[in-house]
């Protein structure tokens, strides 16, 4: 019995193990982009890539609209999706995204002629939402007559 139990528990183990060595290890990265050419957006059209507010509050300051404003190229995001890799987040003042990926996704970025380089930023660890709370029940404080 002590037998069956001791080579149970071995095979689980293995299995275990070959389940975890068969899926990639994902990471996030951060992806620099090169420049902002063959974007569609321009700065002469701040309305498309700007909110009201946003335009409102740089006529107030007097600030203008540079280049360092307009959104990553839509092209750009759309070829790093294509080579299988997940997108997070993008910078449009950095001009930048940060992606998660394996290392061999992340390699292929690095060959891709608008990619100005490719920098490991640390494992990434799915976080799974939280079961909404229930409400917590108040009791009301019992108060006392107020004199007028």
């Amino acid at each position: 019995m002590r037998r069956f139990k001791f080579i149970f528990l071995l095979s689980c183990l293995c299995v275990a193990a070959s389940v975890t060595a068969q899926t990639p290890r994902l990471n996030k990265y951060w992806v620099e982009f090169s420049d902002k050419n063959n974007s569609p957006y321009c700065s002469c059209r701040p309305a498309e890539f700007l909110s009201a507010r946003a335009l409102e509050r740089r006529a107030r300051a007097g600030i203008s609209i540079v280049e360092n404003d307009l959104p990553v190229n839509p092209d750009y995001v759309n070829a790093l999706k294509i080579n299988g890799v997940k997108i997070h987040s993008t910078s449009r003042w950095l001009n930048a995204a940060s992606v998660v990926a394996d290392s061999a996704g992340a390699a292929s970025l690095k060959k891709l002629p608008f990619v100005k380089k490719v920098d490991y930023i640390g494992r990434h660890i799915p976080v799974k939402n939280p079961p909404n709370r229930r409400a917590k029940k108040r009791t009301p404080i019992p108060s006392y007559p107020q004199p007028d």
